[in-house]
């Protein structure tokens, strides 16, 4: 049971990955529950393709657009200290 959960930034990406499949794979016990992808041939090797498998992940760009999001948001907050 997971008591609490930190937030992920995209920026981090295979941490976001990490905290995607935690929020979405009930009862997993350890990485391998995780990286297990059921009708998968093989288990990922990665968070990032374990999400994509999964279909948490639908699109490269809608992380790019998050990136780019977060950065203007820091350049604004940093122009206007």
């Amino acid at each position: 049971v997971i008591g609490r959960l930190a937030n992920a930034s995209p920026v981090e990406l295979e941490r976001y990955f990490l905290y995607l499949l935690l929020l979405n794979v009930p009862g997993a016990t350890c990485w391998d529950d995780l990286l297990h992808v059921p009708g998968a041939a093989k288990s990922a090797t990665t968070f990032h393709e374990a999400a994509i498998l999964r279909g948490l992940v639908h699109n490269e760009e809608e992380y790019r657009r998050a990136l780019a999001e977060i950065a203007e948001q820091q350049r604004a907050s940093g122009a206007a200290a």
